[in-house]
C-alpha cells in the first residue's frame, strides 16, 4: 500500500461501504493477475485527473493481469459480465463485484473509474468527495449538490465509469448485520440495501454473526441464512436469544428451503421473521421497516 505526500491525515467515510468497495477491487485484482504484483495507492487526485466536481480522496488499485481490451471495457461494468469463456475457466467469475462497488461508490456520490492495457493490467479508481471542515461523512453542504453531474452523464473522454449522483443522502437508516456464506447474495443484498442508505455489517456464518453483534452492538437488525458452514443460522439464532443484551434486537431468518414447517422452526431458534429466498427485496425492506418500528 503506498499512501501520497499531501493526502488529508482524517478523511470521514462511510467505513464499511468504502471497505467493499477495495475489497472487491483487490480481490478482483489479485483473482486476474497470475504474476507481478497488485498495489493499493491514496492520493488526492489534480484537478485535471478528478472526475468529481468537487476535492476529491482516491484509491488506485492497479495491478500487472490480463487487462481488458478497449471493446470489452465497454461491458465491465454491466452486471460485470465476463470479458470471454476462457477468463471465466482460468480464474473463475467474479459475480457481481464491479457492479456492486458501482452501486456503492455511486451511493456515497463517489466514483469509479478504469484504465486498461490487454495483457498489461489494470486501474481501478475509486474516488470519494472529501467532506469539507464541519460537515460529516455522507453529507454535503448544499452549495456542492447543484454541481454534480444528472444521472446519465457519460464519463470524461477515454474512462470507463460510472456518473455521480446528486442530492444528500437522505437520514440513515439503520445498521444492518447481514449473514450469509453466499458471497452472491451478499454482494446483491448488501448493494440494495446501500441504496436504501442502510449501513451493511457482514458475516459468512453463525460464528462470525456473533462476533459482529460483539463489535457492533448497535445493530438494528439482523439478517440470518439458516444453512451455512461452521455454525448455522438456528445455533446462531439461538445464541443470540440466550444474550439479555441482545433480546431485543430484531431476527429475520432468510432460507432457500420453503418447507411446511420452516417458519415455525425459525421462530422457535429466535427468529422474529421469516422470508424465504430467492428474496424479493422491496418485500425484504418493508419487513425491516416494519420491525424498527416495532
Amino acid at each position: 500500500m503506498e499512501t501520497d505526500a499531501g493526502v488529508p491525515a482524517v478523511f470521514a467515510g462511510d467505513e464499511n461501504r468504502i471497505h467493499q468497495v477495495l475489497k472487491n477491487l483487490l480481490s478482483n485484482a489479485v483473482k486476474f493477475t497470475e504474476k507481478g504484483k497488485v498495489t493499493l495507492r491514496v492520493a488526492t487526485p489534480a484537478l485535471w485527473e478528478n472526475p468529481l466536481p468537487v476535492p476529491a480522496m482516491a484509491f488506485v488499485v492497479s495491478d500487472t493481469g490480463i487487462g481488458v481490451s478497449p471493446a470489452k471495457q465497454l461491458l465491465i461494468f454491466d452486471a460485470f459480465q465476463q470479458a470471454d469463456g476462457s477468463i471465466s475457466r482460468e480464474y473463475g467469475g467474479t459475480g457481481l463485484g464491479l457492479t456492486i462497488s458501482l452501486q456503492l461508490a455511486r451511493a456515497m456520490r463517489g466514483d469509479i473509474r478504469m484504465s486498461s492495457r490487454e495483457g498489461e493490467g489494470s486501474v481501478f479508481t475509486l474516488y470519494l468527495p472529501l467532506v469539507p471542515t464541519g460537515a460529516t461523512a455522507g453529507e454535503a453542504p448544499p452549495a456542492f449538490a447543484p454541481a454534480l453531474p444528472a444521472p446519465g452523464t457519460p464519463p470524461a473522454a477515454g474512462q470507463t465509469g460510472s456518473p455521480c449522483y446528486g442530492g444528500r443522502a437522505p437520514d440513515d437508516a439503520g445498521k444492518v448485520l447481514l449473514v450469509d456464506d453466499d458471497r452472491r447474495n451478499m454482494f446483491s443484498l448488501s448493494s440494495a440495501l446501500a441504496e436504501k442508505n442502510m449501513t451493511i455489517i457482514e458475516a459468512e456464518n453463525g460464528r462470525e454473526a456473533l462476533a459482529r453483534l460483539g463489535e457492533h452492538p448497535d445493530v438494528d437488525i439482523v439478517l440470518m441464512d439458516i444453512m451455512m458452514p461452521e455454525m448455522d443460522g438456528y445455533t446462531a439464532m439461538r445464541e443470540i436469544r440466550r444474550d439479555t443484551r441482545l433480546a431485543h434486537v430484531p431476527i429475520i431468518a432468510m432460507t432457500a428451503k420453503a418447507l411446511k414447517g420452516d417458519y415455525e422452526k425459525c421462530i422457535a431458534a429466535g427468529a422474529s421473521d421469516y422470508i424465504a429466498k430467492p428474496i424479493e427485496v422491496e418485500k425484504l425492506v418493508s419487513m425491516i421497516r416494519a420491525w424498527q418500528r416495532a
